[in-house]
Parts: structure tokens; C-alpha cells; sequence
């Protein structure tokens, strides 16, 4: 993706309203997409930002001035942003595997805002029909978006090391850790200590 850091002293809510989408950015890496970047903090050193899609894979960051100028507030960006992320792309299609010990699906559809989907609570109920309640989701890049259920320990582990590993090689890398899918929502990792 290719997402700027510029002004958008021109575009009106009205406009931007139509095309803005949330996206993941590693929080590390908030310097290099811009100091003026509205994002709130996630889960698993994540920040949620929101990005103006202009034209496919182009556009540029919403700013704390956007917000400003628009009189919008971080809630209702992110209500319209979530709609926009659901008609996104069209219809979501899941593949998937089944084996003795574990069931992993993820969306086929190549798409620079999949990992994003994970902040869609009707994702959840989706792979809840496949997975159970309770479920693991990985997010190795922008366009991959994992979920599986297993309780062998093996098979959670050489899945944590597959993510790692497609992590360490992506270009577009999102985050090595997984995520905990839970009835209450999206938790950090489960091996991990969140930091706050």
C-alpha cells in the first residue's frame, strides 16, 4: 500500500466519509507514516490508523487535523471507517482445513485491508461456526488473516512459528504474535505479558 502523510485541508467529511478504511500499523513504525497520523493503540504493539483509499492501494493517512477540521469524533470515524471495511472488497470468502487436532481457515481474497478485519465483530461470529467460541487469529501482513482452534500444543506451536517466519520475510510485515478470539472480543497474545 502506498499511503501518504499530507494535508486534507480540501476534503470535506462529506467526501472523506465515503472512502476511509482503518488500518493496522505496528506501533513502531507510527514515525514513518507520520507524527500527525491519528491512530489509537491496539492489541500486540498495534495501532489502529485510518487511511483515505483514493484509488486502489493509494490514498494517505487521516491526521488529528482532519479530525479537527471535519468536527468528527474518533468514535464516529471509526463507525464509518468499520462500514466502509465491510462492503470493502466484496464478500469475504473463507478457505480452509480440517485435520485430527486443529481446523484453520483464512480469507482467499487478496486484499491489503484483510488483516483489518479483524476489528469486525461479525468476522468473529463467522469463524465462530467453524472454530468454537474460543479461537487463535494471526496477522503475519496487511493481506493475511488467519484463524484456527487446535488444543495440541505442537500444533499451536509450528503455527506460531509458520507466522513468525512469514513475518520475517514479508515485506508488508503486520505482526509475529497471535491474537486470542474470545466471546468478549480480540485479546493480545496468550504467551505473552501485554505492556502498557
Amino acid at each position: 500500500m502506498s499511503y501518504l502523510f499530507q494535508s486534507g485541508k480540501n476534503l470535506g467529511w462529506e467526501e472523506a466519509r465515503l472512502s476511509v478504511l482503518p488500518t493496522l500499523v505496528d506501533e513502531d513504525k507510527l514515525p514513518e507514516v507520520g507524527m500527525h497520523t491519528f491512530h489509537e493503540s491496539w492489541i500486540n504493539g498495534l495501532a489502529i490508523a485510518y487511511v483515505i483509499e483514493q484509488s486502489p492501494g493509494k490514498g494517505r493517512y487521516v491526521t488529528h487535523d482532519d479530525l479537527g477540521d471535519w468536527e468528527v469524533d474518533s468514535e464516529m470515524l471509526h463507525a464509518e471507517a468499520l462500514r466502509n471495511l465491510r462492503a470493502h472488497g466484496g464478500e469475504q470468502v473463507l478457505e480452509g482445513h480440517r485435520a485430527p487436532g486443529y481446523t484453520l481457515l483464512l480469507l482467499a481474497n487478496t486484499d491489503p485491508f484483510n488483516a483489518a478485519r479483524l476489528l469486525l465483530p461479525e468476522l468473529y461470529a463467522k469463524l465462530r461456526e467453524h472454530l468454537g467460541t474460543t479461537f487463535y487469529a494471526a496477522i503475519p501482513t496487511r493481506q493475511f488473516l488467519l484463524a484456527f482452534s487446535t488444543s495440541n500444543d505442537q500444533i499451536l506451536e509450528k503455527v506460531r512459528s509458520q507466522v513468525r517466519s512469514d513475518f520475517s520475510q514479508a515485506v508488508d510485515a503486520l505482526s509475529p504474535k497471535m491474537f486470542l478470539v474470545t466471546p468478549d472480543g480480540v485479546a493480545g497474545d496468550p504467551t505473552e505479558a501485554e505492556t502498557l
